[in-house]
């Protein structure tokens, strides 16, 4: 299968699926399933799962994924997280 373009994304709505016959609109959504898994792959790469530089991971989600942050160790020890 080639790989989908900017035009023929612009090109598929309704009327274009509905003129499709059986077999073209199943290949046709698969290659869109295939688009949208390799998005989504791509959008979910940081720095430990890619090559990318550890500064190109968003700040917004550094930290443990409970919420419970470096800095919140440091300022409340007292408090244990389980």
């Amino acid at each position: 299968m080639e790989k989908l373009t900017k035009d023929d994304l612009t090109k598929m709505n309704r009327a274009y699926f509905q003129s499709l016959e059986n077999e073209i609109l199943i290949d046709v959504a698969c290659r869109l399933r295939n688009y949208s898994v390799e998005l989504v792959e791509r959008l979910e790469q940081n720095s430990s799962n890619s090559s990318k530089p550890p500064s190109s991971d968003s700040p917004y989600e550094k930290g443990r994924k409970d919420g419970y942050s470096q800095a919140n160790q440091f300022w409340y020890p007292h408090v244990r997280r389980q």
